[in-house]
């Protein structure tokens, strides 16, 4: 398991942590998140070896499809 930094605003990791960013995260936070250079952090388990883009493509396929109909859907999936 690898503690990697993440953005608070768009949910994407950042980069490893580090021991300081742990810690910030671990302390009298409110929900884990803190502010590190006028930006909001919070510290996660990620490991990005998992992380399917092929997968992520349907889902937003899926939901595209869902939301704007099947035009936006096969755009999404490049049909």
């Amino acid at each position: 398991m690898i503690l990697y930094l993440f953005c608070a605003v768009t949910d994407e990791p950042v980069r490893p942590a580090t021991a300081e960013e742990i810690e910030a995260s671990n302390g009298n936070t409110v929900n884990g998140i803190f502010t590190s250079e006028g930006e909001q952090y919070y510290v996660d388990a990620y490991d990005p070896s998992e992380v399917d883009d092929d997968d992520w493509r349907r889902e937003i396929a899926r939901e595209e499809g869902m939301l704007n109909g099947i035009d936006s859907y096969n755009d999404w999936m490049g049909y």
